[in-house]
């Protein structure tokens, strides 16, 4: 492997499974890790936030599950500064922007804290149509207020999951997710009640570059967000892509383990991984995996260059 050199922001380390490979030994495979460490948050240059809120107000989220979605909005609301943004999508079987994006200033958060409030369940669950206005909202390239969206930016989907409106299937949420979702907008879903559709939520937080939370009672919502707010206030560094090369035409590339988007540069040779975001202290791991073609006794080879 070549070296790599680390920045000020992020730490960067490899690892290979083994130390050397002979060169007779054809069709030799091993692993090769990257291990990319992100430093501590200085809180006093925290990143504003925008967040967009999507919230299921359909008939199935009656009772407990909407009184800790609404609790879930208090606590959010409590946890935020006047710097940072916050906008309300609710949806039944029809989808309303219930907030623009609003600066969480006093004001912001009582008029957040009443269109809340006013949120009572509906009918059905047009969870597609939710989700598609809540990235609506968040992807302008303005916001309400005409400032600019601010550098941190996220949706977060509270719901049970059980979606029987618009795009119902779990296939047809995850492929509307890929052609809809910007790059620098992440998606943290929240599963509420031990029915919700846990691994559907799951997928959609994968591909949003998020988590999955699951939310049963008003302690598992102050852990839930707490871990989730934690985490996009502590964001040291955006917008973080692995390169992966191999360094001859004698090694290919056969696999890369990650859940973060993936880029084909060339074939077995060149990728790119997406890996989004990175708070403090975070740590990421890539795994690559190679096959070695025989090459001459004398040559010493380097295998793959992360960059």
């Amino acid at each position: 492997m070549s070296p790599i050199p680390s920045s000020k922001m992020l730490t960067v380390s490899s690892a290979c499974e083994h130390k050397q490979i002979a060169a007779n030994n054809n069709n030799a495979t091993t692993f090769l890790n990257c291990h990319i460490t992100a430093p501590a948050c200085d809180e006093n240059e925290r990143k504003p936030i925008d967040l967009v809120v999507v919230l299921d107000r359909s008939g199935s989220m009656a009772g407990n599950k909407l009184t800790l979605c609404k609790k879930t909005m208090e606590f959010l609301a409590k946890e935020l500064s006047a710097q940072d943004r916050v906008a309300l999508v609710s949806y039944d079987t029809y989808v309303t922007t219930d907030l623009r994006l609003t600066k969480m200033t006093p004001e912001g958060k009582s008029l957040l804290a009443s269109r809340v409030n006013a949120i009572q369940a509906g009918s059905c669950t047009n969870l597609s149509g939710g989700l598609l206005a809540g990235l609506d909202e968040i992807q302008q390239p303005r916001r309400a207020d005409n400032g600019e969206p601010n550098p941190v930016q996220s949706v977060l989907l509270l719901t049970d999951g059980l979606a029987n409106e618009g795009i119902s299937s779990k296939s047809g949420l995850v492929n509307m997710l890929e052609g809809a979702l910007s790059k620098n907008v992440s998606l943290f879903t929240f599963g509420y009640g031990s029915d919700h559709d846990a691994d559907l939520l799951r997928q959609l937080s994968d591909l949003g570059r998020g988590s999955y939370y699951f939310v049963q009672s008003l302690d598992g919502v102050s852990l839930a967000f707490a871990d989730c707010l934690g985490g996009l206030l502590s964001v040291v560094a955006q917008n973080i892509k692995v390169e992966i090369v191999a360094m001859s035409l004698n090694v290919s590339i056969t696999s890369i383990k990650t859940k973060r988007p993936i880029s084909t540069i060339k074939p077995s040779a060149h990728y790119e991984v997406d890996l989004g975001d990175m708070y403090g202290q975070e740590e990421r791991d890539v795994l690559v995996q190679v096959t070695l073609v025989e090459s001459s006794p004398e040559e010493v080879q380097s295998v793959v260059e992360f960059k």
